[in-house]
């Protein structure tokens, strides 16, 4: 289902929300936004054979849809850890000044273990694509799962300490007031060894040599890779000609992941899910030097 296709169901139906044409023409240009930057990632991921794949609902919107979700707009991709160096050289060198990244490099207080990119006008809190470093695991379970515990323990206590609690919790007084309390909770332990702590787990193994892989950050104890079901790739060109990479093995990933993946969600789920996502969007302006 492409996007003209969503648009004429949902203006079709009783569900259709109040002025919903326009929202929906801005929710696009928000979705192309996020596209532009995505393309430009991919082109110095290319260019510097630093390995890559779309992943999550990108890949579910690339496989399905032909390209984004009509009714989803931030993009998700997967690079191996140990690329992280060479991808950070690289977008320093290449990023086009239109593009910026958010990082543990260039950002002592980010909130979050993976990387953001977006365009320069926005804030990546509300428009981004998302980049998850993938770093190998240890075949025997139990080292695993002790690993992947502890990564999203750091993880998490490094997005409380530094949440932007104003931006997150607007308007919503339950989350503004668990995001305090947390801070509060987290407020006198060290930031520096625990990121030592973190380091040292991510170099462990290598996520394109291991037999697994878990995403470096408060995910990791979500799912396990396979890490040769990743990095296997090829190229796909989406509804607009550009080509993207993804896992040879797409299918059998979106099965483990979302059973029957060719499912359309019900109308008003989809429809939700756009003016959620829209009452974002619209905030997620950024004040330029």
């Amino acid at each position: 289902m492409n996007n003209k296709q969503f648009l004429n169901e949902v203006l079709a139906s009783e569900s259709c929300p109040k002025d919903f044409k326009k929202i929906y023409d801005d929710f696009q240009y928000y979705q192309n936004k996020a596209l532009d930057t995505l393309f430009e990632f991919h082109k110095i991921c290319e260019k510097h054979k630093i390995p890559y794949v779309m992943a999550y609902g990108s890949l579910l919107g690339l496989i399905r849809d032909g390209g984004q979700i009509p009714w989803d707009y931030d993009v998700d991709v997967l690079v191996p850890y140990e690329k992280r160096e060479e991808l950070i050289k690289a977008l320093n060198e290449e990023l086009p000044k239109d593009f910026y990244y958010n990082y543990l490099n260039n950002n002592k207080r980010c909130r979050h273990m993976l990387m953001r990119l977006a365009p320069v006008e926005f804030r990546t809190e509300a428009l981004h694509v998302d980049v998850f470093f993938l770093i190998g695991a240890s075949n025997n379970e139990k080292d695993r799962k002790k690993m992947a515990k502890q990564i999203s323990l750091i993880s998490k206590i490094r997005y409380y300490k530094y949440v932007d609690i104003g931006f997150e919790g607007y308007k919503r007084p339950k989350r503004k007031l668990k995001l305090i309390l947390k801070r509060i909770q987290y407020m006198l332990i060290p930031i520096k060894p625990l990121m030592k702590k973190y380091y040292s787990l991510c170099e462990k193994y290598s996520s394109m040599t291991s037999e697994y892989s878990i995403r470096a950050d408060s995910a990791a104890q979500i799912e396990i890779f396979k890490s040769k079901d990743v990095w296997n790739t090829m190229l796909k060109k989406n509804d607009s000609n550009q080509e993207l990479r993804i896992p040879i093995n797409y299918e059998q990933i979106l099965i483990n992941r979302y059973g029957n993946y060719k499912k359309i969600p019900d109308l008003n789920q989809r429809i939700h899910e756009v003016l959620y996502h829209y009452k974002s969007l619209i905030r997620a302006k950024r004040k330029i030097d």
